[in-house]
């Protein structure tokens, strides 16, 4: 089982022609994983990457991070079948996935298990070079719909922190999680919000319509530390990508923006964080 999870990472892309000629070469980006439930997802979360088809019949799976591919990129045999996309493991083991192309720039991959993978075509001569934000693209199917959720992708970097912490946020990342915490079916994008004086957070699955917000908690920006009540003291920062990051007794948690209004702020799809826990266990995470 877990063998066959890792793989299905690392397979979850599937290029291919769907009613012209046109090459899977080329390189992929993967944008969307929609799981039928909880127990075909991964509960790490399945980071967005890069995925490379050669001429030669090799699937190359890039990092988000990664801008090459070298000897530790790993890479797969593949070949076409019908609308079947073939992959074979280092074993010689054959895995199947049904594909189609919408269109020349998109790809959908269906396994064998009902995931269904999506995929943009990255163009140019230096599209492996381009670093992908670090986030989880694995969502879940609900009963509720959620729209597409739109970010404020603005630069508040020359605010204040206090201010620039106003906001309803997503949570993208958890790390360093002890593994005895790590949820068992993995970390919902739960959302925070910061209203210049009160913290409240949505959590999720959602159980029904509506979802249950948590009562207000008061707290305070003082230097780079948020004081939340009853809350060990939390230091604050931002990475490249504008993810709010939060520090608390060595473990980290990454928010993306959604909105500078932490009163409307829609609710995004359900997704499961990315999460990296603090033990060796973590190797059974899907690169």
């Amino acid at each position: 089982m877990r063998k066959l999870l890792i793989l299905c990472a690392l397979l979850s892309s599937s290029p291919l022609f769907a009613t012209t000629p046109a090459p899977i070469q080329g390189t992929w980006r993967l944008v969307a994983v929609v799981m039928p439930n909880t127990y075909a997802a991964s509960p790490v979360g399945i980071e967005a990457r890069k995925e490379n088809y050669s001429a030669d019949g090799r699937l190359c799976i890039i990092a988000a991070a990664a801008t090459r591919i070298d000897a530790t990129t790993p890479c797969l045999n593949y070949r076409i079948d019908g609308d079947q996309r073939i992959v074979t493991d280092s074993d010689g083991e054959d895995y199947a996935a049904t594909f189609k192309l919408p269109d020349p720039d998109t790809l959908v991959v269906t396994q064998e298990g009902g995931s269904v993978w999506r995929y943009v075509r990255l163009i140019g001569a230096h599209a492996i070079a381009n670093t992908i934000e670090p986030v989880s693209v694995e969502a879940l199917k609900t009963a509720r719909s959620f729209p597409a959720t739109h970010y404020d992708t603005q630069d508040y970097s020359s605010l204040p922190l206090a201010k620039r912490l106003i906001g309803a946020w997503e949570v993208v990342a958890y790390e360093n999680m002890p593994m005895a915490d790590a949820p068992p079916n993995g970390a919902f994008n739960d959302i925070w919000m910061f209203d210049g004086t009160h913290m409240t957070s949505i959590r999720r699955p959602l159980p029904g319509p509506t979802s249950p917000t948590l009562d207000p908690l008061s707290y305070t920006v003082k230097g780079n530390t948020l004081e939340i009540d009853n809350m060990p003291r939390i230091l604050i920062d931002f990475n490249h990508w504008g993810h709010l990051t939060l520090v608390m007794d060595g473990e980290i948690i990454r928010l993306k923006l959604i909105s500078k209004d932490s009163a409307h702020a829609p609710l995004p799809p359900l997704k499961i964080a990315l999460m990296r826990v603090d033990s060796d266990d973590a190797a059974a995470a899907p690169p």
